[in-house]
């Protein structure tokens, strides 16, 4: 009777089990969408309480077994832990992605791409897709890859993909360019791609207005120049850019012109002129090397001499006019003056006159006739005087007591 009840216990606690255990099996197919089935004819099957887990945590368990499946083709040992972390994505694309870069740089040998780091890179925002793509372009060209640079670049905005780009071009035309340099170049604000299709071809600028300068003899020359400028990758970064090359240009042709003794020593021989402007250094401290440098045309401009000059005679006669001018004002000032004078002289002999009249000293007759003659009796008397001892009556006047001197002014 206790053996029967044994063995009765025993198959029904194994009925249970096997209830359980078929109960677990199709849970682990339902949550896992039947690719269960495929990892227990791998014979690494997934724990069903795990799935149960994975589900209850508002995961996803048929990624969970997706990412398992990859990694067990690929040969990448990937922890069920970091699995979980894959399955609890919120986006079960961005989780699918994530598992073909693992897989993708795990074939491209690229070591610095490990399944821990892309998964910090995708949690911080960035596209590991474009990244690992990136990567392995440069790793096939046989150029060592910098990951580091490349997450910087994308953390700053930047595109890995124009610095993969730039890279192998510049490999294809045979010219040095890492990516660290590419980077720096596309930090700096240019377009690595661009700079090194520069490099490889130069890039044609003409000035834009003509550049106008004197000679020593006195002859404008105007002079159209074009500038051939080839990038020098090693100086893209701090390097000065175009604009300060096309302004040497200019002040070595206007130094050149300037100390030239003719106008037609660069008029005649316009490689002359280049020489100067390549011995001027006007590549010094740019991104370019020294530029080819063509004129395109030289033109004979005004004779600023022979305008100088008429200018210098319209000043002299200008000023020969104030001259005169002034002269003019001063012969009427010293008219007023002597006009004046006359007129105070008048006033004093009339006075004196009167006075001797009144006191008797004079007859009436006798003032009649000096009333009738004026001052000018004494003038010439005083006149004839002075004549006898060698002086002028401008003189005489000057030396009077009523005359300033220098400035003309009466006292």
């Amino acid at each position: 009777m206790f053996d029967t009840f044994d063995l009765d216990l025993g198959w029904r606690i194994l009925g249970i089990a096997a209830c359980i255990f078929g109960l677990m099996i199709v849970a682990s197919m339902y949550l896992t969408r039947g690719r269960w089935l495929w990892t227990l004819l791998r014979l690494r099957p997934v724990s069903p309480l795990r799935l149960f887990l994975i589900w209850w945590r508002g995961g996803r368990p048929d990624r969970y077994a997706t990412h398992r499946i990859a990694a067990m083709k690929a040969g990448i040992p990937l922890t069920p832990a970091f699995l979980e972390r894959m399955a609890a994505m919120d986006s079960p694309a961005g989780a699918d992605q994530l598992m073909s870069d693992i897989v993708r740089s795990h074939k491209a040998e690229i070591s610095a791409a490990t399944p821990e780091n892309l998964m910090d890179l995708r949690s911080g925002g960035l596209d590991t897709g474009v990244l690992v793509s990136s990567a392995i372009r440069i790793k096939q060209s046989g150029l060592p890859v910098d990951l580091d640079h490349l997450i910087t670049h994308q953390r700053t905005g930047g595109d890995p993909g124009v610095i993969a780009d730039a890279v192998l071009t510049a490999r294809s035309h045979q010219i040095s360019l890492g990516v660290e340099r590419a980077t720096a170049i596309a930090n700096a604000g240019k377009d690595p791609v661009a700079a090194v299709y520069q490099a490889m071809a130069p890039v044609r600028r003409e000035l834009e207005e003509p550049v106008c300068a004197v000679a020593r003899d006195g002859i404008e020359l105007r002079i159209r120049a074009g500038v051939s400028l080839k990038l020098n990758l090693d100086r893209v970064v701090g390097g000065y850019g175009e604009d300060t090359v096309l302004s040497r240009v200019r002040q070595a042709i206007v130094t050149a012109v300037s100390g030239a003794k003719r106008h037609t020593d660069f008029l005649e021989n316009p490689g002359d002129l280049v020489q100067v402007i390549r011995g001027a250094g006007v590549a010094r401290d740019t991104a370019y090397h020294p530029p080819a440098i063509d004129i395109v045309e030289i033109l004979p401009g005004e004779d600023t001499g022979a305008r100088r000059r008429a200018r210098k005679a319209q000043d002299d006669l200008e000023r020969a006019r104030a001259e005169r001018e002034q002269k003019l004002i001063e012969i009427e000032v010293r008219r007023t003056e002597m006009k004046t004078l006359r007129e105070e002289e008048r006033c004093a002999f009339d006075s004196g006159l009167a006075r001797e009249f009144e006191e008797g000293k004079i007859s009436l007759a006798e003032y009649d006739r000096r009333a009738g003659q004026g001052p000018r009796a004494g003038r010439a008397a005083n006149a004839a005087e002075t004549a006898a001892s060698g002086e002028s009556d401008m003189d005489s006047y000057m030396n009077s007591s009523k005359y300033d001197g220098l400035d003309g002014s009466i006292r």
